[in-house]
């Protein structure tokens, strides 16, 4: 996980992330509003990632979004933090 965060740019937590990735890991649901660029994409990819569990071949997490164009940008900040 910490080669996937670093290869994407990932130093230091922005204050949405600080406030949100701990309770994601603890499996609580969360509502998150920023402004564009604040790194929210980096709060669900981080929760999702760390809570699944690799040897099950079924959807373990859901995230939602507004559009079919948004939706792709997270696939690739979540495949590039993945690898």
């Amino acid at each position: 996980m910490l080669r996937g965060l670093f290869s994407i740019g990932f130093l230091t937590p922005s204050t949405i992330q600080k406030k949100s990735i701990i309770p994601l890991l603890k499996g609580t649901d969360i509502i998150a509003q920023g402004q564009s660029g604040t790194g929210k994409t980096c709060c669900f990819a981080i929760g999702s990632l760390q809570l699944i569990d690799h040897n099950l071949r079924e959807p373990q997490a859901m995230i939602l979004t507004p559009t079919r164009e948004l939706a792709l940008q997270n696939l690739e900040v979540i495949k590039a933090m993945g690898e």
